[in-house]
């Protein structure tokens, strides 16, 4: 009999996702190790550090020597995390007001983002090494979304850094990564928690770490920009607790303290992280027992083999190429 896999979902919310960190490192303490590992955005970055790292404090050790060796700068964020706060608190709103100010809506009228592409390549690149994510220690995929055929594309090959790039691509805020024909954004805007994607990857059971907002009350709808704005908004969330749902068990850390561009705030959010994953650690071991699986051993992929993932994806499916063309596949409905 084949036994179950054991997968985790961790969805996109920025800064929030440090709680990813704590949630691993909660499992870490207790001996549980996912079999496969798929996120979005900030999911997606953590668990291709931790599918690479194989340690939840490597990860944590890891941003915190960016952030103090001043690899980082926040100067950008800073300003939009400090802008008036009220009305509608909802990460989309807060993007209006920041696209709104004079300089800020003149660079969007002419370049595709407010973040420039070298900036972002800098950033990534120090953050996410240089890799492939067939030779992690744990299978990982994760998500972006194709503006051309508006399709959710499973990266499950090639560069971590490209996979990672695309997958927190924030409209808007970072440069779309060209990839095959593609232009890719980040996954949230059609999977913020990727509990289907995981499904699809072969997992029995699935554990879900939801870092997002949520929806704010609705304070000021008097102009047509807010009115798409709120119902967008409505609609990426309905979808994401829709395909949450599918998930066997949803971590939601309290993060309601926390604003999405906090990234100075790591301490505070893995704490929360832990915390979580703490108080859940019994339903967390049940729903390892149920999958039927064996303590995961790391060991390295040996000639540079892909991980044997089931071949009846419903999605987009490429591998992320080192500037190359991308291998694409299109299943038959019903595969």
């Amino acid at each position: 009999m084949v036994r179950g896999q054991f997968g985790v979902a961790l969805g996109g919310g920025g800064a929030r996702g440090f709680a990813h960190i704590g949630v691993l490192c909660a499992m870490d303490a207790e001996g549980i190790r996912p079999d496969l590992i798929v996120g979005t955005s900030m999911g997606a970055m953590i668990g291709g550090l931790y599918a690479h790292y194989g340690s939840a404090q490597k990860i944590y050790d890891h941003f915190h020597t960016v952030i103090a060796d001043g690899d980082y700068d926040a100067s950008t964020y800073a300003r939009l995390v400090q802008m008036e706060m009220t009305g509608d608190q909802s990460f989309l709103a807060q993007v209006k007001r920041f696209f709104m100010t004079s300089v800020t809506f003149g660079k969007t009228l002419f370049r595709p983002s407010i973040i420039p592409v070298e900036e972002y390549v800098a950033g990534i690149n120090t953050l996410i090494p240089d890799v492939r994510i067939e030779e992690l220690s744990l299978p990982f995929a994760c998500i972006a979304l194709d503006l051309h055929s508006a399709e959710e594309v499973v990266i499950r090959r090639g560069s971590l850094r490209r996979a990672v790039m695309a997958s927190c691509a924030i409209p808007g805020i970072y440069p779309p990564v060209e990839e095959g024909g593609m232009l890719l954004v980040d996954g949230g805007w059609i999977d913020r928690t990727p509990v289907p994607a995981a499904r699809r990857l072969g997992a029995t059971q699935v554990l879900a770490v939801d870092v997002s907002h949520g929806i704010f009350p609705a304070t000021d709808l008097d102009t047509a920009m807010n009115l798409i704005l709120r119902s967008n908004l409505i609609a990426v969330d309905r979808l994401d607790l829709m395909q949450v749902q599918g998930a066997d068990l949803c971590l939601r850390p309290e993060l309601d303290n926390f604003h999405s561009l906090d990234f100075e705030q790591l301490d505070r959010i893995v704490q929360v992280g832990y915390r979580c994953a703490q108080d859940a650690r019994g339903a967390i071991r049940r729903l390892c027992r149920k999958a039927g699986r064996r303590r995961w051993i790391s060991a390295k992929r040996h000639g540079g083999e892909a991980f044997a993932w089931p071949a009846d994806f419903k999605f987009l499916e490429m591998t992320m190429g080192d500037g190359l063309s991308p291998e694409k596949s299109r299943p038959a409905e019903g595969a």
